[in-house]
């Protein structure tokens, strides 16, 4: 009796713990796309950069709507990217490296840096030279002894997650007209 009591304690507590365990893990999880779980870790990560974007384009007057805004726009993207990524990556369909390069310097811009205030020369067109300048300034060593630290950080950010919408936005459009041919037939 003394044994078989001692088991079951040892059973139910093992089953208890693990049990906490399983609840944490699900705790820290925003949602699940396709199978994968989206971590709250990343979520905010991603919530802050494209927080960090905002403030750069508009300064520092973030309101609740604006916040929620934010919050909207960046579940919809990580719904999108994580679904159309999947598919992409089991079709081989990817940016390459040159590609992504005429889409910042070179003959195809990206409507994303067409359309971008911040890479506008003094007559209010798109200039390719301020991308070119603003790149070589966020990479340059200099930048890190003139630039104040967390203004650098919110310019290599902001690069970052332009990089990445321009990106993801043409893996997208080369998607949309993939699908768009195999429909057509």
């Amino acid at each position: 009796v003394i044994v078989g009591l001692a088991l079951v304690v040892f059973i139910v507590g093992d089953l208890v713990n693990s049990g906490s365990t399983y609840f944490q893990e699900n705790s820290a999880n925003v949602a699940v796309i396709n199978g994968e779980k989206i971590k709250i870790g990343d979520y905010s990560e991603k919530m802050d950069r494209f927080n960090d974007v905002v403030k750069l384009q508009y300064g520092n007057n973030i309101n609740d709507e604006m916040t929620e805004q934010i919050r909207q726009m960046v579940w919809e993207s990580t719904v999108t990217e994580k679904v159309i990524n999947d598919d992409c990556a089991e079709i081989g369909m990817t940016i390459t490296k040159n590609e992504l390069t005429n889409m910042i310097i070179g003959n195809n811009i990206s409507p994303i840096l067409m359309n971008n205030q911040m890479f506008f020369n003094a007559n209010g067109q798109f200039d390719v030279n301020t991308v070119k300048q603003f790149i070589s300034t966020i990479d340059s060593e200099e930048a890190a002894q003139n630039i104040p630290a967390d203004q650098l950080y919110l310019y290599r950010n902001y690069w970052q997650y332009t990089e990445h919408s321009i990106k993801t936005n043409r893996l997208q459009e080369k998607y949309t007209n993939l699908l768009n041919a195999a429909l057509v037939v």
